[in-house]
């Protein structure tokens, strides 16, 4: 069956994950105004900033859709790879392409800045990539994807006059939020992941009691992100709507406790996990301001 230029188009952009694509964005926009304690004043080198993040994300999570083609078939039929409408050599091509194209715009920056978007391809290649291939060990995908967001704030905010050693300390607090946060993907890609034999919490130590502990990690790790009100020049919005998220959290774990079998309640706690982790990075924008 031929495929049209526009199904393809609509392919590719599939492959980018437009909504992922956006929390990166939004995760190095907050590290700029971090960065800058208020609003970057560096605008070209902001922009700069943000293409570099932007293009490796895509070449990230495009690699990431070539070597997932065996757990899509499963998870993810309609996928653009498994559904054949954008080749398996086409998607790697333009990883490869887009990730050279970030790495070409890090050379501009400062050397700070070029090691740290150097270091958020590797981990993302590592993540998906064989040998490596790191989603397949317990535990690792949790740090690769804590890692991810972490080092996409420090991205943005190296290119800032308020860059410190505090600074780099809430990259690391953003990560423990990850870490927490990622179990939270095990339960969307359950099936597909024990068809190529990837081991993950829930099935190690069973649906139910993965669930609680998912939910009880992802609670807690709030108490980390209280801490960069009070190391940062932030304002009170921060703390704020910090304890709106956590509220809203709770809310939507007691509800996904209910049911954590059920592959729409799995994929609602996903994406609103997602979500919330995106909204994170908002909070420290406006407590910037």
């Amino acid at each position: 069956m031929a495929i049209s230029f526009q199904d393809k188009t609509v392919g590719f952009l599939r492959l980018a994950r437009p909504r992922v694509a956006i929390g990166y964005i939004i995760a190095g926009t907050s590290g700029l105004f971090v960065g800058f304690s208020g609003i970057p004043r560096d605008i070209p080198g902001s922009l700069l900033i943000l293409a570099a993040i932007l293009t490796g994300a895509w070449g990230i999570y495009m690699i990431n859709d070539v070597f997932d083609l065996e757990s899509d078939i499963v998870d993810s039929p309609g996928r653009p790879i498994p559904s054949g409408i954008v080749r398996r050599r086409e998607a790697a091509f333009l990883s490869i392409a887009l990730m050279a194209i970030s790495v070409t715009l890090g050379v501009t920056t400062s050397p700070d800045t070029f090691i740290l978007i150097l270091s958020l391809l590797a981990i993302g290649v590592l993540y998906s990539v064989p040998p490596a291939r790191l989603k397949r060990l317990f535990f690792a995908p949790n740090i690769c994807v804590a890692l991810l967001g972490a080092l996409t704030f420090l991205v943005g905010a190296s290119i800032g006059p308020a860059y410190s050693a505090s600074v780099v300390f809430v990259g690391l607090l953003i990560f423990a939020y990850g870490t927490a946060a990622g179990f939270v993907k095990d339960f969307k890609d359950v099936e597909g992941d024990s068809a190529v034999g990837i081991r993950t919490l829930p099935m190690i130590v069973g649906m139910e009691r993965s669930a609680r502990i998912a939910a009880a990690c992802l609670v807690l790790a709030y108490g980390f992100l209280l801490i960069p009100y009070f190391i940062l020049d932030l304002n009170f919005s921060y703390p704020l709507l910090i304890l709106v998220l956590l509220i809203y959290t709770i809310w939507y774990s007691t509800g996904f406790l209910r049911g954590p079998k059920d592959k729409l309640r799995r994929q609602q706690f996903y994406d609103r996990t997602l979500h919330t982790s995106i909204t994170l990075f908002v909070a420290l924008i406006l407590g910037s301001l």
